[in-house]
């Protein structure tokens, strides 16, 4: 993905538990203030309305923005905060589901704890790019 405002990087595949699905920020726009959510849909990626990034969030099992962790579109408690997301060059962010249907959020290669349990099968990893990223890779 290059030079774009806002990018969605979805999985094409459903979640296989155990498999770290993960992107890594290649290019961050220095002094741009822009955020990255990601986290779980339920939608196959081929009948995703993109680039509807509202379709994504609203419509997912479980989604981190910022230090927020959303449940079926609910605030739930949780113990993120903002150095969970640095958000500069080289950081890769992903989730992971368990075979006890627990989604992980993971931040360069450590395990940031569980932000949804009970996660329906199948689903599909999903990245939402909101301005400020040049370049990202899979």
């Amino acid at each position: 993905m290059l030079g774009v405002a806002i990018g969605i990087v979805v999985a094409d595949q459903p979640m296989v538990p155990g498999v770290l699905y993960e992107i890594q920020l290649d290019k961050v726009v220095k002094g741009c203030n822009g955020h990255l959510s990601c986290g779980v849909v339920l939608t196959d990626p081929d009948r995703l309305r993109l680039p509807d990034t509202a379709c994504i969030e609203l419509g997912s099992e479980a989604v981190v923005i910022r230090d927020a962790v959303y449940n079926r579109g609910h605030r739930k408690d949780n113990n993120l905060n903002d150095a969970t997301l640095d958000l500069s060059e080289g950081t890769r962010v992903g989730v992971m589901v368990t075979t006890k249907a627990e989604l992980h959020l993971w931040v360069n290669g450590s395990d940031r704890g569980v932000i949804a349990t009970t996660v329906p099968t199948p689903c599909f990893a999903f990245f939402n790019l909101h301005w400020g990223y040049k370049k990202v890779r899979t």
